[in-house]
């Protein structure tokens, strides 16, 4: 049986309308999983007095991944900020996250952009 070129192009409407839609759902779920994740990583600087804490810190006593950790600072750059932080009596560094409005010391943030 064929369809008509009217059918065709109602069922094209439809598959196009309803794509857009599903789009639109899925977008807002990510948008509200993004501010959750936000809202989490607020409240553990909030608890812990506002002061820096290393990305390895964020994934072993909080259970971050160290990867939305840093997609996270970098899409918030007006509230969460990163650096390295060499240690004075040697080993490796560490990526420091901290909240822009209280970096930790000797942060420089021309140097970070």
């Amino acid at each position: 049986m064929a369809l008509s070129a009217k059918t065709f192009s109602d069922a094209i409407l439809i598959t196009e309308s309803f794509s857009k839609h599903q789009i639109d759902a899925l977008q807002l779920e990510r948008i509200r999983a993004v501010n959750e994740f936000i809202a989490r990583l607020e409240e553990i600087f909030h608890r812990n007095g506002k002061a820096p804490i290393t990305l390895r810190d964020l994934s072993r006593r909080h259970g971050f991944k160290s990867e939305e950790v840093l997609k996270s600072v970098k899409s918030h750059p007006e509230t969460f900020g990163a650096a390295i932080a060499h240690r004075s009596a040697g080993g490796p560094p560490s990526t420091i996250i901290f909240l822009k409005t209280n970096p930790p010391p000797g942060f420089d943030p021309a140097i970070s952009k």
